[in-house]
């Protein structure tokens, strides 16, 4: 996975949607240690204009809603999700509403993930929001 410059003067990795797609979910979240206090920045930019439209740059091929709930789910799973910022949303793009469900549900979910990693106990061996148990809680 490609460094940037700015890492190492802040103690932080940054992984890209490329890194996701090309490495899997599970490679990048284990490069997590531990307990660790993470700061997620989702650019919506980085989402299939299929299921976000309302940016101003497009990426054909890239994440979709359930790359990102995985993604958000290990990460709370491993880490202690300390901050979140989603950005690049611009409303006089969307096309039906589509961006604005679609961000308003990642940004549920990322609430909820964060709220059972503190709240229900891990070691029942089923996540509480696993995609089969996602209907009602989403």
């Amino acid at each position: 996975m490609k460094r940037y410059r700015l890492q190492g003067r802040w103690g932080a990795e940054i992984f890209t949607a490329r890194d996701i797609i090309e490495h899997g979910i599970d490679e990048v979240v284990r490069r997590i240690p531990r307990g660790a206090a993470v700061h997620v920045i989702l650019d919506l930019d980085a989402l299939d204009p299929s299921i976000m439209p309302a940016v101003f740059v497009h990426a054909p091929g890239g994440l979709l809603y359930w790359h990102v709930a995985k993604l958000v789910m290990a990460v709370a799973d491993r880490a202690d999700i300390c901050s979140v910022a989603t950005v690049e949303f611009a409303p006089e793009r969307d096309v039906n509403g589509i961006g604005a469900l679609t961000a308003a549900r990642i940004s549920s979910l990322i609430m909820g993930s964060i709220l059972r990693s503190k709240y229900v106990r891990k070691e029942s061996g089923v996540h509480p929001l696993s995609p089969d148990m996602s209907a009602s809680l989403i």
